[in-house]
């Protein structure tokens, strides 16, 4: 449950920043768990987005 609530306030404070450390993150991300994860969190993304 702690968890669960811990993502949410991550994202929310994600969508907090500006974009230019978003990008910077996003790079850091890329270069620590690579391109896969990227893509999976992208999709991740886009679904929650559609329902």
């Amino acid at each position: 449950m702690r968890l669960i609530l811990s993502e949410q306030f991550a994202g929310k404070s994600l969508l907090m920043m500006n974009n230019a450390y978003r990008v910077h993150l996003m790079k850091l991300i890329v270069q620590k768990f690579g391109v896969y994860y990227v893509t999976y969190y992208l999709i991740l993304r886009i679904l929650h987005t559609i329902f």
